[in-house]
C-alpha cells in the first residue's frame, strides 16, 4: 500500500539513471550534428556496466519510459480511452483530425517506447558480462525481456508493421525498414517466453521489489497476445495458468484499488508505478501520473480539472445494470459527495464526472500532473474476462469455466450470475458489456472494439472511425523524414 514506502522503492530508483548510452535522442532527432558524434553507448561503456548496482539501475531505466508523457502518464490513456464512445459528446471529426502523421502528441509513444527497447537491447548485451549474483542477473535479464516484449506489443498494436530493433542503435543501423506484424508477434512471444522462464512468482518477490514484472505478468501478457491474435485455445491455457497459480485474487471491493492507498493489491498483475512529489510535475522527470488532474472536472477547492470535455457520457452510464455497485465507484453525478465537496455537474459537458483514478488536488503534492496512483496494465479481473472470452470461442459457446470466470467479476459487482444455456453470441455480448464497465479507463476499450470488428459500428458516427484506416495509427512523419527505408502505413499514404 502507498504508506508502505519499502513497497515502492522501485519508483524512486527508476529516477537514478537516464542512461546516456540510450541513443533515443539521436534516433528521434537525426541531423547533421549527429553525424559528427560517436554513438553515446560507445562513449559510456567504459564507466558503466561494471558492477551489480549498474545492472539494477540499467533495468530500472528500461521501466522508466512507462511513466513518460507520451505513454502512461497521459497519451496512451488519451488515445485508448478518449477515442471511444464512453466519454464526452459526439465528435465525428476526432479520428480523421487526430490520426494524422503530423499529430505528434498522440504518436509520441513510437519514439519513447523505442527508447525503452534500445535501453533493453543494451542491457541484454552488457548485463551478462557483469560479475554479480547470478540469480539476480537471471531475474534482471528476464525483466528486460518482459519489458521489451511489452513495448513491442504496444507498438505493433498501435501501428501494425513496425521496425524490429534487436540490437543497440548505431549510425550503421539507424535506418531500417518495417517488418510485418506477424514477425513482431513472434518476437514478443520469444521475449515473453524467455521472461516466464526467469521471472519469480509474485509471492517469491521481496517486498522492496513489489511492482516489478513477475512470472504471472508475463504469462498473462502472453495470453493477451494470443487472444488478440485469435489463438483462443492457447490463450485459454495461459490464462488458466495464471488462475491456477493462486497468486492473484479479486479484491473484496472494486473501487479502492483505483484511489489513494490502493496500489499493488492482490488483484494487481502489472501496474505502472507512479509516485507523487517527485519534482517536475509537468515533465518526464516527474514520476507522477497526469490522470487525476487531467481527466478530473474542476470542483471548488478540489481538482485542477482539465478533462471537463471528456467526462463519462449518458451512453456509458445507461449501460450499467440495475444494482451494479461499480457505478458508485466510477461515476459521480450532480450533487453527489465528491471527496467532501458536492459535485457540480455544470462543469462537465456531460453532467457526469469520474471517481476512478481521481484524488483531491491536495494529494498531488507536486502540482497538477503529479498523482501517485498507479495505472493498471493487467489485473486479475481482466484475466478472468479474457479467459471467459477465450473459452467461449474455443468451445463454441460458454462452458462451465467461462461462466465461472465472468460470474466472479459480476458477483463482486453485486450482480446476478449469468445463466447457463446462453448462446455463443449472447455470451460474447455479455463479455463486451462486462469489459466496458469493469475495465473503464484502463486502456482496453478502443483496442477491444477494433479486434472484435465492432469499431466501425460503435465509433463511426460518434467520433469518425473509418474501417480500413483507423485500426492503426499512422507512422509519425518525423520517422518517415529521418529514415529513407520507412514506408507510411497504407491507409495514410
Amino acid at each position: 500500500m502507498k504508506n508502505m514506502k519499502n513497497m515502492k522503492n522501485m519508483k524512486n530508483t527508476i529516477r537514478i539513471v537516464l542512461l546516456t548510452m540510450s541513443i533515443v535522442f539521436i534516433y528521434s532527432s537525426c541531423n547533421d550534428s549527429f553525424l559528427d558524434k560517436a554513438p553515446l553507448n560507445e562513449a559510456s561503456d567504459a564507466t558503466f556496466y561494471t558492477k551489480e548496482a549498474d545492472a539494477v539501475a540499467a533495468v530500472n531505466a528500461v521501466y522508466d519510459p512507462m511513466q513518460w508523457i507520451a505513454t502512461y502518464k497521459i497519451n496512451i490513456n488519451e488515445v485508448s480511452n478518449e477515442f471511444t464512445n464512453d466519454l464526452g459528446l459526439p465528435r465525428p471529426d476526432q479520428f480523421p483530425s487526430m490520426f494524422q502523421p503530423t499529430v505528434t502528441r498522440e504518436l509520441g509513444v513510437w519514439s519513447v517506447f523505442y527508447m525503452g527497447i534500445n535501453r533493453a537491447n543494451i542491457a541484454l548485451i552488457k548485463i551478462p558480462e557483469i560479475e554479480m549474483d547470478e540469480n539476480l542477473k537471471v531475474r534482471l535479464l528476464a525483466e528486460t525481456k518482459f519489458l521489451r516484449g511489452f513495448y513491442y506489443y504496444i507498438l505493433t498494436t498501435f501501428f501494425g508493421d513496425i521496425i524490429i530493433r534487436d540490437e543497440p542503435i548505431t549510425i550503421d543501423n539507424l535506418e531500417k525498414a518495417k517488418s510485418p506484424k506477424s514477425d513482431i508477434i513472434d518476437l514478443v512471444r520469444k521475449d515473453l517466453g524467455d521472461a516466464i522462464a526467469g521471472l519469480p512468482e509474485r509471492s517469491d518477490q521481496a517486498t522492496s521489489d513489489l511492482g516489478r514484472a513477475t512470472k504471472g505478468a508475463a504469462i498473462a501478457l502472453l495470453g493477451k497476445v494470443e487472444l488478440y491474435e485469435k489463438n483462443f485455445a492457447e490463450a485459454a491455457i495461459l490464462f488458466k495458468k495464471v488462475i491456477d497459480s493462486q497468486e492473484y485474487m479479486l479484491n473484496a471491493e472494486y473501487g479502492p484499488q483505483f484511489n489513494d492507498g490502493g496500489d499493488n493489491t492482490p488483484e494487481s498483475i502489472f501496474e505502472v508505478q507512479f509516485v507523487t512529489n517527485s519534482g517536475g510535475a509537468w515533465g518526464n522527470e516527474s514520476e507522477g501520473g497526469y490522470f487525476s488532474g487531467w481527466e478530473g472536472t474542476t470542483q471548488d477547492g478540489f481538482n485542477y480539472g482539465f478533462g471537463g470535455p471528456h467526462q463519462p457520457n449518458q451512453d456509458f452510464v445507461d449501460d450499467f445494470e440495475v444494482g451494479d455497485k461499480r457505478k458508485d465507484y466510477l461515476i459521480v453525478e450532480d450533487g453527489d459527495d465528491y471527496f467532501g465537496t458536492p459535485f457540480n455537474g455544470g462543469r462537465s459537458t456531460t453532467g457526469y464526472g469520474f471517481r476512478k483514478y481521481i484524488i483531491p488536488a491536495a494529494l498531488e503534492t507536486g502540482g497538477a500532473g503529479d498523482s501517485g496512483i498507479n495505472h493498471h496494465i493487467i489485473r486479475y479481473a481482466d484475466v478472468l474476462l479474457m479467459y471467459a472470452e477465450a473459452q467461449n470461442e474455443t468451445s463454441d459457446g460458454p462452458n462451465t469455466d467461462a461462466l465461472s470466470a465472468i460470474n466472479l467479476v459480476r458477483d463482486r459487482a453485486g450482480l446476478n450470475d449469468l445463466p447457463s444455456g446462453l448462446s455463443k453470441q449472447d455470451f460474447f455480448d455479455a463479455i463486451v458489456h462486462e469489459r466496458r464497465i469493469e475495465l473503464f479507463m484502463e486502456d482496453h476499450r478502443l483496442w477491444d472494439l477494433i479486434r472484435w470488428g465492432l469499431a466501425p459500428e460503435v465509433l463511426g458516427d460518434f467520433n469518425g472511425f473509418v474501417e480500413g484506416r483507423h485500426e492503426t495509427l499512422p507512422i509519425p512523419q518525423s520517422e518517415i523524414d529521418n529514415n529513407s527505408l520507412m514506408v507510411q502505413n497504407p491507409a495514410y499514404q
